[in-house]
């Protein structure tokens, strides 16, 4: 069954005026439906979500505020039939999270192809990070797999392996006595050697990641130290300098494995599912499969019904437990199977930002 969705037709002017309201004169680049809407679970109470990327204002360029996002809900009130939110992001930024597979912009990237999704039309640059697609969209499914551990909690699995890598460093580093990791000896090669845990040198810019511990010099390696600067150590996608104070890094190596989100859930609604944050966890992991092994995601989700029995409560909660487990290990499979490239392609990003930049700067 496909769901109605609203269109830029069906909507009228109300979408595209609060797009063209947002943008404050800057250059919108595209404008989509997002949200259930676009997922194909939306009901007749559901607000109208739509998601922007834009090229920020000439003074913004020259000032150098290139890197941000704008919200027409910056309370986050809650919204229902007849609202319309919208947010938007500058071409740097979506280009970056883009570059470690945000779901969020991946949607937009493969709904902007299809006007039925479409709140406005796509500005040439836009359609440049569609055909560069291959180079720009980058990284793994750990940013999908930790919003949905937040949403999930307990009902995420316990054994789930993207967490191995941190629980493994958190147990060597919480054992050292130093004040840093860089002055334990041969701790840095340790964590190196842990599946999924990277150790890289910085790059000279923000598009450049530098090099990776197979690419330093023994000394490097032994000493923590490349190029006058002290190394990262990059866990669950959270990034610590080998130089930061211990417990920050405990803090940081802690975040991925604490219960905060299970706690929260118990206290607010016992042994209650919420089961609208389950239907989100599992739409995350379902679109993080089939990106990987297809490198599109379709809309209306082909897993919409199934979704909306999740978010209903029509189903159990050991039915849940069990769709989780089976499509992590799934996602596990196909992670492995059809990888992304580790990083976006600096040259075509470069590129494309400086065009854009220079486009709204010379007008």
């Amino acid at each position: 069954m496909i769901t109605t969705l609203l269109t830029p037709m069906s909507t009228g002017d109300a979408a595209a005026l609060a797009v063209s309201d947002l943008m404050g004169g800057r250059t919108s680049l595209i404008a989509t439906l997002s949200g259930s809407a676009l997922y194909g679970t939306g009901g007749a109470s559901s607000d109208q979500d739509i998601r922007c990327a834009f090229i920020p204002l000439k003074r913004e360029i020259l000032t150098g505020r290139v890197t941000f996002g704008i919200d027409s809900n910056l309370e986050n009130k809650r919204l229902g039939m007849g609202d319309v939110d919208v947010a938007g992001v500058s071409v740097m930024r979506y280009l970056g999270l883009i570059g470690r597979m945000d779901m969020i912009t991946s949607e937009q990237l493969f709904a902007s192809i299809s006007p039925r999704y479409r709140v406005s039309d796509m500005h040439p640059v836009f359609a440049r990070i569609w055909e560069s697609r291959d180079k720009l969209l980058a990284g793994n499914a750990s940013s999908a797999t930790g919003h949905a551990r937040q949403r999930m909690g307990a009902f995420f699995p316990d054994g789930d392996e993207s967490l191995d890598g941190a629980r493994e460093a958190h147990a060597i580093v919480s054992t050292l006595t130093v004040d840093r990791i860089i002055d334990a000896p041969g701790v840095i090669a340790r964590l190196a050697a842990i599946p999924g845990v990277k150790v890289q040198v910085q790059g000279k810019d923000r598009f450049n990641p530098g090099r990776d511990w197979e690419d330093m010099t023994p000394e490097e390696q032994e000493t923590g130290w490349a190029d006058g600067k002290p190394v990262f150590i990059i866990v669950c996608g959270k990034k610590m300098i080998a130089t930061s104070p211990m417990d920050i890094v405990l803090r940081i190596l802690s975040k991925p494995l604490e219960t905060a989100a299970q706690i929260k859930r118990i206290t607010t609604h016992g042994d209650d599912v919420v089961w609208k944050d389950a239907y989100q966890g599992v739409r995350l992991i379902y679109q993080a499969i089939e990106l990987h092994v297809s490198r599109c995601l379709t809309f209306p989700r082909p897993e919409a019904p199934f979704l909306k029995q999740i978010r209903a409560g029509e189903i159990s909660v050991d039915a849940l437990k069990d769709n989780i487990a089976e499509k992590m290990d799934e996602l596990r499979v196909v992670e492995a199977q059809f990888p992304f490239r580790a990083e976006p392609c600096k040259a075509t990003t470069l590129d494309i930002v400086c065009d854009a930049h220079e486009m709204v700067v010379r007008s």
